[in-house]
């Protein structure tokens, strides 16, 4: 279940830079992910996909990639429209 806690810390992390910019809605949330975040992305994924319903962020990329050795999950950027 770590996976939906980091999916809805990212649904808020990308709601808030959405709303501080005047932002309609968000089209991808990328994130960086080492060896020792433990998170699997397929959930990661599906989790994402469950808490951005109903919210600006629905519909959103979430773009994982590879990150630095002994980091966990880290927000790289969010793109909003």
């Amino acid at each position: 279940m770590h996976e939906a806690a980091a999916a809805q810390d990212l649904v808020r992390k990308a709601l808030s830079v959405a709303e501080d910019s005047g932002a309609e809605g968000v089209c991808a949330v990328r994130v960086r992910q080492g060896p020792l975040g433990h998170l699997s992305r397929s959930h990661l994924i599906e989790y994402f996909t469950r808490a951005a319903e109903g919210t600006p962020v629905a519909g959103a990329d979430l773009v994982i990639e590879d990150g630095e050795e002994g980091a966990g999950l880290v927000l790289v950027s969010v793109t909003v429209t």
